[in-house]
């Protein structure tokens, strides 16, 4: 059987020689800023126990939680007060990317007092990054015109410190009034609207942060994303050369933990209008109304996908019944929309695509433990590859389990940094698609 993905895409890390192994980091900053220009070198001055930094495609901000010790009262001198920062700088040693300081804002604060252990108190803090901090206190009330993308740059520009790296333009016009929303809530009601500029079928746009900044991207075209590096899983006993660049890095891209998540739940994904589904759009002012269907099998074939055949086969009845999914959408001539607010956009046509589109693309999902890895981002395409578990005389012709291995989107990730056990990255994978072709049983 042939390769079902080409090895020669991925980027392998450019110099592993000061990589010491599973776990290894390098903190460059750790600070907590109070009021007054007070701060505390958490990294130097105090025992740090865990520090977690997550990302997520379907969360709009960065989130994350750190505990250590503190051991000369320093947070009681600090006097925080709900308007304190943290500020984060970290690497893996041997590569030549590298996080730049990243700054968020604590909000909430539990400390646990260990009388006479002489290891101080134990203190958490959790943290959110800026822009969910001013999402929380502004609201945005004003009339907008234009394209999807172009009203996402100027409320990005207008109320974030965070710069918008990644911009996918769109095609369609807006015309709209936002009634007293938050920037966070205008950007989710402005993703459902938003269509590709380079195909009318993909509607499936996010807003979302990751280490580098924000992004409004759309999941098909994330999912065309060359690969950046593969991750492999087979029996630690296994030894490998460590003096070599190969060793080193087969030993770095070594799954160390796999757990399952979705597989696929055909029942569920059916109901949900994620094969086949209809709306019925009924105009309350003319009594006219119009009727718009979904094809899960011609809406694969019209747009992008992290790997190659459907999740069905071809021949497959479960996109013949449009009626098994079935909504409707109440219109008028006035053009206010089902929101209550001034809407031109044609509701109807677009929302059964993008329902489709979220759901799917999380129909298959696998969580990773792999070694720490600064690099990561969400919205990364990476490789698996996994063994069969069957015999070695067995698997002679294809000994990748064709089911697990190949190309997946990284929706979600933690960098995960612990006293104990070191620094490890956790991954949740995804897919809409296979790396095989189903056939219909009989054939």
């Amino acid at each position: 059987m042939p390769d079902y993905y080409d090895r020669t895409e991925f980027v392998k890390p450019k110099d592993l020689t000061r990589w010491e192994g599973f776990g290894d980091f390098a903190i460059d900053e750790l600070i907590l800023f109070g009021p007054n220009k007070l701060s505390i070198d958490i990294k130097n001055q105090t025992g740090l126990i865990n520090l977690v930094i997550s990302e997520s495609l379907y969360q709009n901000f960065m989130y994350g939680e750190i505990k250590f010790l503190d051991f000369s009262n320093l947070t009681d001198r600090l006097e925080l007060n709900g308007q304190d920062y943290i500020q984060i700088s970290f690497t893996t040693p041997g590569f030549s990317g590298k996080i730049e300081k990243k700054k968020f804002v604590v909000t909430n604060f539990n400390q646990l007092k260990l009388a006479y252990t002489g290891k101080g108190k134990e203190v958490t803090l959790g943290f959110i990054s800026q822009d969910a901090y001013v999402s929380m206190q502004n609201k945005i009330n004003g009339s907008y015109r234009g394209t999807v993308s172009d009203i996402v740059s100027k409320i990005s520009e207008s109320n974030f410190s965070t710069e918008l790296v990644e911009l996918e333009k769109t095609d369609n016009e807006h015309s709209f009034i936002i009634p007293n929303w938050g920037p966070y809530k205008t950007l989710n009601w402005l993703s459902k609207r938003a269509v590709s500029a380079s195909n009318r079928e993909d509607c499936s746009f996010l807003f979302y942060e990751n280490m580098d900044g924000n992004h409004f991207k759309s999941i098909h075209s994330l999912s065309k994303k060359s690969p950046v590096t593969e991750y492999n899983y087979h029996q630690p006993n296994v030894p490998v050369d460590l003096s070599t660049q190969e060793g080193l890095h087969k030993k770095f891209s070594q799954i160390e933990d796999l757990k399952f998540n979705r597989h696929f739940d055909k029942v569920k994904e059916i109901d949900n209008g994620v094969f086949a589904s209809n709306i019925v759009s009924l105009d309350l002012v003319t009594k006219e109304y119009t009727v718009n269907q979904f094809d899960y099998l011609e809406h694969f074939d019209r747009t992008d996908s992290v790997e190659q055949y459907p999740l069905i086969a071809r021949k497959s009845n479960l996109n013949v019944n449009k009626n098994i999914n079935a909504s409707f959408n109440f219109v008028g001539t006035s053009s206010f929309s089902h929101d209550g607010i001034d809407d031109n956009f044609k509701y109807s046509d677009f929302t059964l695509k993008r329902r489709s589109s979220i759901l799917r693309a999380r129909s298959s999902s696998l969580s990773i433990i792999v070694s720490g890895d600064s690099n990561r981002r969400v919205g990364d395409v990476v490789i698996l590859d996994i063994p069969k578990l069957e015999p070695t005389e067995m698997s002679s012709v294809d000994p990748k389990d064709r089911m697990m291995s190949g190309r997946y989107l990284v929706t979600s990730l933690q960098h995960v940094i612990n006293k104990e056990k070191g620094y490890t990255t956790r991954l949740e994978l995804s897919r809409d698609s296979l790396p095989f072709e189903f056939m219909n049983a009989g054939d």
